[in-house]
């Protein structure tokens, strides 16, 4: 079987496993809404406040979050404590609310649902989103991980060090400044306007666009199934490496000392200092362009 037909069988399958993935993401999540798939009718499902909860983080180094089902929604706040408001479509006895629990200088917030075999026959008629209000002048480590939900931070971040794992939904990012970051998505796209520092950006099946500004180190941007977009928002230099197996590599980026080999490129962008710059996807195309 020659290369040309091997590539197009692995993209054939990568599509395949790319749509079968949203159908399953639609079942599961059903955000807003239940659909019927029988009549083909929404059935409109209106959240409640269940519950509210306030922190004192005065000293705290490390927040952590650990979700099982929930949308997740973080906002600055100018209070000196951290807030954090669930709203849900069922009765709080329907569903184990978060605990908190403080020891030294963490803090950490989790689900109390500790079943996971009851996961699914929990979650597949439960809409539960999770507002998170974080003081300004928070800016240590903080860390969220969540099984199911998207996560969305409308406010200008500021932190340490930065951890975010998300197996299924989307990540939405307004503004992040870490000195160390790692963002992981398994299933669902990732989209960064902008973000500042160093560290990982992955994604194993979705879309992942991403600006980046005022750079220190290594970036390393890798897609697995899905287009990966880079936009580089100010005059920072990279020595760039960018490696892609099923796609296109398209830049209006002026990249000096290129060597290139066959699906990879090498080469430097703008003036030193420069930081490492990494672009990989195994299925999909890679845009480099410059603002």
């Amino acid at each position: 079987m020659g290369r040309k037909q091997i590539k197009l069988r692995i993209l054939l399958w990568s599509l395949i496993a790319l749509a079968l993935t949203g159908m399953l993401i639609n079942l599961i999540l059903n955000r807003d809404s239940q659909i019927n798939l029988f009549s083909g009718n929404i059935i409109n499902r209106s959240a409640k406040s269940v519950d509210e909860h306030s922190v004192n983080i005065e000293g705290t180094d490390k927040i952590k979050f650990n979700l099982y089902s929930s949308d997740v929604i973080i906002k600055e706040s100018d209070d000196d404590k951290l807030k954090i408001i669930e709203s849900s479509n069922k009765q709080s006895k329907e569903y184990d609310s978060i605990k908190i629990y403080q020891k030294g200088n963490e803090v950490e917030v989790y689900s109390a649902l500790t079943q996971k075999r009851n996961l699914i026959s929990k979650i597949k008629n439960l809409t539960k989103t999770t507002e998170i209000y974080l003081p300004k002048n928070f800016n240590s480590d903080l860390e969220i991980k969540s099984n199911v939900g998207d996560l969305k931070i409308y406010s200008d971040l500021k932190v340490d060090e930065l951890i975010l794992n998300m197996k299924v939904g989307d990540i939405e990012i307004d503004n992040i400044m870490a000195s160390r970051y790692d963002i992981n998505g398994s299933v669902g796209d990732i989209n960064i306007d902008r973000l500042s520092g160093s560290g990982n950006v992955k994604s194993s099946v979705g879309d992942i666009e991403c600006g980046l500004e005022n750079p220190s180190g290594t970036i390393n941007i890798k897609g697995k199934t899905g287009d990966v977009d880079v936009e580089l928002l100010d005059d920072s230099g990279y020595n760039l490496i960018t490696r892609w197996s099923v796609g296109e590599f398209e830049c209006n980026v002026d990249i000096y000392n290129t060597d290139k080999d066959g699906s990879s490129i090498k080469g430097s962008i703008g003036e030193e200092p420069y930081c490492n710059l990494n672009i990989s996807n195994n299925v999909g195309d890679i845009t480099l362009k410059q603002r």
